[in-house]
């Protein structure tokens, strides 16, 4: 099913715009969308959650009247919030099956779900243990397998890898490379990473508005022979930001820094090296205003 959003906007207090006429058409898949804190990210993931109203505009998934059918859509929907709300007391299984119960799920395919949830997110060892106990990272992992509870065709993560090490992000991502075959995966993050390694579709959203919509691959291209690094005494890093536009700072030694520099033109001074652009060149690049 295709998820169809359509001029929502919304603002808060009457006057601050979180979003300003969203449109986006998200095929099944992976769909990264990639912005900065603050710019208005949470507030859309919240929007096709059916956890607030838009001001203006349409959302439809299939058939589905998002808006006017909020409850039609959960039953197709699940959502991995940045905060998730546990019951401390719980340990991880009887917290799942509590989920589980609500949704309405049949014991024995509740039992086999949790399962398959426990093993797929490593949360075998800590099943017993109540979740006042568990780390950050732990109880990130429960509130991803709970979103998968009811086999959702609409899966929402708001900001996921938050908290995650990077065995538990490989994980994670190779979690959602296997789902996302069959259903609409909709990933929020400020991480590039997250976004390179497992979308196939992303947006990118700055000032509460859709800057581009695109794929991993055609953004790469886009920047194909205007990057290059510049390795530079620190003190004169200030010299070479004066006359390009800076991407990202990599320290080489205790006095030198290796600096990816962005040059629309494709002109270079001597020293200067063309590089492969990464996702993250491409980000940055929006977000200081140069791409």
């Amino acid at each position: 099913m295709i998820l169809s959003i359509e001029n929502v906007s919304k603002k808060y207090a009457g006057r601050h715009i979180a979003l300003d006429n969203i449109n986006l058409t998200i095929e099944p898949g992976m769909f990264g969308l990639l912005g900065p804190n603050g710019a208005g990210k949470s507030t859309l993931m919240k929007i096709l959650a059916t956890l607030i109203r838009p001001d203006e505009g349409r959302i439809k998934f299939g058939e589905v009247d998002v808006l006017k059918s909020s409850m039609e859509l959960r039953k197709l929907l699940g959502y991995v919030p940045q905060e998730f709300g546990f019951y401390p007391s719980l340990s991880v299984k009887g917290m799942l099956e509590f989920l589980a119960a609500t949704r309405g799920l049949p014991r024995h395919l509740a039992s086999r779900r949790i399962g398959e949830l426990m093993e797929a997110f490593n949360l075998q060892a800590v099943k017993n243990v109540r979740i006042h106990a568990l780390s950050r990272g732990i109880r990130q992992r429960i509130g991803i397998a709970q979103a998968l509870l009811g086999n959702p065709k609409l899966l929402i993560v708001d900001e996921p890898t938050a908290g995650l090490d990077p065995e538990e992000r490989l994980r994670f991502h190779n979690l959602l490379a296997a789902l996302g075959q069959d259903i609409c995966i909709i990933l929020s993050t400020h991480i590039v990473s997250d976004i390179s390694a497992v979308c196939t579709q992303m947006a990118l959203i700055c000032q509460s508005r859709i800057q581009v919509c695109t794929t991993p691959g055609a953004a790469l291209r886009s920047l194909e022979g205007s990057v290059f690094e510049y390795t530079v005494a620190r003190e004169h890093v200030s010299d070479v930001e004066q006359k390009y536009r800076v991407l990202t700072r990599t320290m080489e030694s205790a006095t030198s820094v290796r600096l990816k520099v962005f040059s629309a033109n494709g002109r270079w001074e001597a020293g200067f090296r063309p590089t492969l652009p990464s996702l993250e060149d491409y980000y940055f690049a929006f977000v200081t205003g140069v791409a």
